[in-house]
């Protein structure tokens, strides 16, 4: 876990670019309702940054 920011980044683009078609432009399933903080995308990147383990 040298640069935990990098990897984020890194995991947060190959996010973005597997579901062009699934998410809106903030990142987030379309679905009515208040807008969270963090995007859906930004969710998953960060589960698998912290699950890589090394």
């Amino acid at each position: 876990m040298h640069d935990w920011y990098a990897n984020f980044v890194k995991n947060l683009y190959v996010c973005k670019r597997f579901s062009v078609n699934l998410v809106n432009e903030l990142g987030n399933k379309p679905r009515p309702g208040v807008v969270p903080k963090f995007s859906d995308l930004e969710v998953i990147a960060f589960n698998l940054t912290t699950e890589r383990g090394t």
